[in-house]
């Protein structure tokens, strides 16, 4: 009697502890992308922190369960994270005129900035002017 009252106190606290590690995480890259301007890295460095706490609270919820389904869906969450993250920047470059977030490569140029992501190249003319304006290279 005591030993499941035990264990149904341990397994509500593992789900309280993991869930709050999930919604910890969303509310880190919600932050993440409204408070920080895209020309800062901090913004993709908070999204990454928090999509860790995001799959950290997925496998704490998962414990117990078969590992082999557990692999899948934490590499499944992994995947729609980073497609999430690849599809709000390029809605923002598309749509909004900033520069993307998650590039791995700078180069300054003439008037330019080019910013190189894993899909698609962006390119800002006249940076910090008026006539400023973010497009993507095809």
């Amino acid at each position: 009697m005591m030993i499941g009252y035990i264990k149904r106190h341990k397994e509500l606290l593992q789900k309280i502890l993991s869930t709050s590690h999930i919604l910890f995480g969303l509310l880190i890259i919600i932050i993440a992308f409204t408070l920080f301007p895209n020309d800062s890295s901090w913004g993709s460095i908070y999204a990454i922190i928090g999509s860790l706490f995001v799959i950290c609270g997925t496998i704490l919820r998962l414990q117990g369960l078969n590992s082999v389904r557990n692999v899948l869906i934490v590499g499944m969450i992994i995947l729609c994270l980073f497609g999430f993250f690849n599809t709000l920047d390029y809605i923002d470059v598309e749509a909004f005129g900033k520069v993307p977030c998650f590039s791995y490569i700078k180069r300054y140029g003439d008037h330019t900035v080019e910013y190189q992501t894993l899909f698609y190249k962006a390119i800002q003319k006249y940076p910090g002017t008026k006539k400023e304006y973010v497009y993507i290279a095809h």
